[in-house]
């Protein structure tokens, strides 16, 4: 039987499950506002309309809501001309008023299943897009109290099959969770930018701006129309994680007033001890890992070597990233291994092959 996939969203997200379904063979109905993103995954026979019309879904198997919050909470209760037994699910980064809202509508014999891929990056549209997207990254689902057990596994194994580690959640845990690991930190990460926005020197700080603070501010490049609505529809765990973090920071704050240095060793070490936890802890939702650096020249083909010469010895990369690069002097590569031994083999290589590598 031919599965149909209908995907309403073709941005980085839509556009990355669009791509790793229709790679696997799935027939992919995709709609978007943007016709050029339409156009452009038909020309690319990622989906198999060129047109972009709701009622094209009616026959979808599964549809995936890919949108913005604020348009899935409008989209939810106008998809009663679904067929029968049509699984349907959403990637956005709140749960609780998905959930509500979707526990609300008049559906018969639709099943709704909230989604949401711990996956992405700060570039947008249907060109940033790529169908590994989903490879090794968590992805939660949350059922509604009555979506038979079978519905639910048709969605985790079609989920596993574009590589995704599927976890099942319940909407209040889930909220909280993004709230502590996603949501504040995007909160701090645009507020930190605020400040140093605000500086008289701020072009100075614009020039020096680089290493943790770049790092730490990543995140504030995100679209700030998608997060004001994230931030809102999930603003009692928001505010509560807000609360906690003044609290820590006022905290610190009368620590430094008070001068009291070893009570200010104290509160950074119960912060150094977590995030050595994350980079060392097998259990959870991160799992662990094994990073590296190693200084590159500045010639053409030189990350290809690096890259090559790890797969050829059977060493897969999760994840890649320039730290630094100046024109004419090389720059530092960032690899990170899904095991010590990886990471141990890789060194070896590096080493013997003048890369300098050192462990992180």
């Amino acid at each position: 039987m031919t599965v149909e996939i209908g995907i309403v969203g073709l941005g980085l997200i839509g556009g990355s499950l669009a791509r790793a379904f229709s790679h696997l063979g799935y027939e992919i109905i995709g709609i978007d506002q943007q016709k050029e993103y339409v156009e452009l995954a038909f020309k690319e026979k990622v989906i198999i309309n060129n047109t972009s019309d709701l009622n094209l879904l009616t026959n979808c198997d599964l549809v995936i809501l890919t949108t913005p919050p604020e348009v899935t909470l409008k989209l939810i209760p106008n998809l009663t001309f679904l067929k029968p037994k049509t699984i349907v699910t959403d990637t956005a980064s709140i749960k609780g008023e998905i959930m509500k809202v979707a526990g609300n509508n008049e559906w018969t014999d639709i099943y709704f299943i909230g989604g949401h891929p711990l996956t992405g990056m700060e570039k947008t549209g249907y060109l940033a897009g790529h169908r590994f997207l989903f490879e090794n990254s968590y992805y939660f689902l949350t059922p509604a109290p009555n979506t038979p057990r079978e519905i639910f596994e048709i969605l985790k194994c079609l989920l596993e099959q574009i590589g995704a580690l599927v976890i099942e959640i319940d909407a209040q845990t889930h909220d909280q969770i993004t709230a502590e690991l996603s949501h504040l930190p995007h909160a701090i990460a645009f507020s930190l930018c605020r400040i140093c926005q605000k500086e008289e020197n701020k072009e100075l700080l614009l020039k020096l701006a680089a290493g943790g603070f770049r790092d730490l501010t990543r995140i504030a490049a995100s679209d700030p129309r998608l997060w004001s609505e994230i931030l809102l529809y999930n603003k009692d765990e928001v505010v509560k994680s807000l609360d906690s973090f003044i609290a820590e920071l006022l905290t610190l704050k009368e620590l430094i007033y008070q001068k009291d240095k070893n009570s200010i060793v104290d509160f950074l070490k119960t912060g150094q001890e977590f995030r050595t936890k994350i980079s060392q802890q097998g259990k959870g939702y991160l799992q662990p890992l094994y990073d590296l650096t190693a200084n590159i020249p500045d010639r053409p083909g030189m990350l290809a070597s690096v890259t090559s010469l790890l797969a050829g010895n059977k060493i897969n990369i999760k994840d890649i990233e320039i730290l630094k690069a100046r024109e004419g002097d090389g720059g530092v590569l960032r690899l990170s291994f899904a095991s010590f031994t990886d990471r141990q083999k890789a060194y070896l290589l590096l080493e013997k092959e003048g890369f300098n590598p050192t462990f992180r």
